[in-house]
């Protein structure tokens, strides 16, 4: 028994976990039933090749992304910016491009069985993943620490996004990766963030009108059949019947952020009213 416990403590040690989700997803599967499967093989190809090319093992899938270990801070976010890069590039088909958000932390894991992980790091490194936008990678600041020697030589750059307080784990500092040729404009993420005031909402609504809020919305990656433009204020918005509440700005604007300062309306209801 003791000898057991040995080999358990042994095989605990601290890791990389990189974990990511495709956007609007079931939307996507509901709209192109067949297209989804070609594209999702897509993905999935692109994803595994950039998690292999830099030493990672994609260890389990979440049928809409997967969790990837890394003995190597530096390897996991790599292996998400050039993912990230290859999709940009990617000849999508009817779906159009598919958007992927990425949580990466460094902690604890510990083997399960021959193929799969688990320990704290997981869970941080998947509240990460949910509460960034399409396209963004966030990291948490344990990663960043770790990253320190490595950040003079990397191709990307960081910005710090605060400490934030997620369902189920201790508050985190979270930064977003950046670089010149991916998408770095995003609203406000998930969760709650720690405030002078106290533990306030990351997306508390601005006093100083309405402009900044919607350069935000129109910096936003459209979704598949999805377009959006910025006018004198206002910015025009347009997605395929049935897919409001699913497309990029129809989550963004639910948001209470967007809501106090923000409405949205129909141009062919406008058009009848002024007529």
């Amino acid at each position: 028994m003791v000898e057991h416990l040995s080999e358990l403590s042994v095989d605990t040690r601290e890791r990389t976990i990189l974990t990511t989700d495709i956007v609007s997803s079931t939307a996507l599967l509901r709209r192109y039933p067949n297209d989804m499967l070609s594209a999702m093989d897509q993905h999935d190809r692109i994803l595994h090749a950039a998690i292999r090319r830099h030493a990672g093992d994609p260890f389990r899938s979440t049928g809409d992304g997967v969790l990837a270990i890394f003995d190597r801070p530096l390897d996991a976010v790599m292996a998400a910016v050039e993912a990230q890069r290859e999709m940009r590039d990617a000849d999508w088909g009817p779906t159009g491009r598919l958007q992927v958000r990425f949580g990466i932390h460094t902690g604890l894991t510990r083997a399960r069985g021959e193929t799969d992980f688990f320990g704290p790091a997981l869970p941080t490194a998947t509240r990460l993943q949910s509460a960034a936008n399409a396209d963004q990678i966030l990291i948490s600041d344990a990663t960043v620490q770790r990253l320190a020697s490595d950040l003079l030589q990397t191709p990307f750059q960081l910005a710090d996004l605060g400490e934030h307080h997620f369902k189920g784990i201790e508050p985190i500092r979270v930064h977003q990766v950046t670089a010149a040729d991916l998408p770095n404009a995003f609203p406000p993420i998930g969760g709650k963030r720690e405030t002078a005031s106290g533990n306030l909402p990351a997306n508390l609504s601005s006093f100083l009108g309405r402009e900044r809020e919607l350069d935000e919305l129109a910096a936003l990656s459209a979704g598949a059949d999805e377009k959006i433009s910025r006018g004198n204020g206002v910015v025009y918005w347009q997605v395929p019947k049935g897919s409001t509440l699913d497309s990029t700005i129809g989550k963004t604007m639910g948001k209470p952020r967007y809501k106090s300062s923000t409405t949205t309306r129909n141009l062919r209801t406008l058009e009848k009213v002024l007529r």
